[in-house]
């Protein structure tokens, strides 16, 4: 990294398209027209890259990245060095993968971690790309393989060109990212996120951010990034608080070394007026007050529990 390369042009550097070869493919789905067989790809990029372009910008030891073992999965932090004594970080999160759970699971929390960092960014905004899917490889350009045995479809698809269209997106105005309270309101909704099991339910993280935040159009879930990246401290403050109650719930449980079906039947004594099925029967409907009840009747039972294994 340069001495004369301010943190603005590093998140500047950080936001540029990647080029075609750094690029991979991920199909999302199918669909059938006209007698033949398209499927949409939607473009990533791999940890390699990211690494690379940290290192070019950074760096080798202008940065690094941290894991921690979380619930299923895993975060990931990656920490760039301003200074030789001045640090930033930002935190991300993944569960594991089916395949190699452990370094699938490392890997894809890395990337989130970068696209926190705006790393990638602009693939979010970037739009599916339809092509067929033929039986064999075509003569111009590169083809991937592709079979999705539950459909009993497989083929060869064309990989896309974006090299001569692919433009970052216009960003809004950066946050104050030293802003104190801001962090910990980071720090928090990726506690929340993971406890709660939001990381795997995208469509869910939206609709409590839109009503957290009065908003009555629908907001792609495509574009979820918003939340984490784009959205004002405002927004992400009452998305904060709408979730701390049902985190604080499930930390009740294992506080308390219960299970949260036990603490969700204390939340029903609390709340008789509506049916308690799962943590997310509490959203918007527990004040601080509320918690604490539920917090006191699991420490009591707790407590009784213990004088009756002695």
């Amino acid at each position: 990294m340069g001495d004369n390369l301010d943190f603005a042009s590093i998140e500047q550097e950080f936001k540029k398209p990647f080029k075609d070869d750094e690029l991979g493919w991920r199909v999302l789905n199918s669909f059938k027209r006209n007698n033949k067989t398209y499927v949409n790809l939607a473009a990533y990029v791999d940890s390699r890259a990211i690494m690379k372009r940290l290192d070019s910008i950074l760096g080798i030891d202008g940065w690094e990245d941290i894991y921690e073992e979380i619930n299923d999965g895993f975060k990931c932090g990656i920490r760039i060095w301003i200074t030789q004594d001045q640090s930033r970080i930002k935190w991300d999160g993944a569960p594991r993968t089916d395949f190699e759970s452990v370094k699938g699971g490392m890997s894809n929390a890395f990337k989130r971690a970068a696209n926190k960092w705006g790393i990638g960014r602009y693939l979010y905004d970037e739009s599916l790309v339809s092509t067929e899917l033929l039986p064999q490889r075509g003569n111009n350009g590169e083809y991937n393989y592709f079979q999705d045995k539950k459909k009993d479809l497989k083929g060869y698809y064309k990989v896309p060109v974006k090299s001569q269209k692919a433009k970052a997106p216009i960003e809004p105005p950066a946050r104050d990212e030293s802003d104190q309270e801001l962090e910990k309101i980071f720090e928090g909704l990726n506690d929340y996120e993971y406890k709660l099991g939001l990381s795997n339910k995208p469509k869910l993280s939206v609709r409590i951010f839109n009503r957290a935040n009065n908003i009555t159009e629908n907001l792609n879930v495509n574009q979820i990034d918003y939340i984490h990246n784009k959205a004002s401290k405002a927004e992400l403050k009452k998305y904060y608080l709408a979730l701390r109650p049902l985190y604080n719930i499930c930390m009740a449980a294992n506080k308390f070394e219960t299970s949260l079906d036990e603490v969700l039947k204390y939340a029903q004594i609390i709340k008789p007026e509506i049916e308690v099925t799962n943590v997310f029967s509490l959203l918007f409907q527990l004040t601080n007050d509320e918690v604490k009840q539920i917090f006191e009747i699991a420490e009591t039972e707790y407590n009784n529990n213990k004088k009756h294994a002695m």
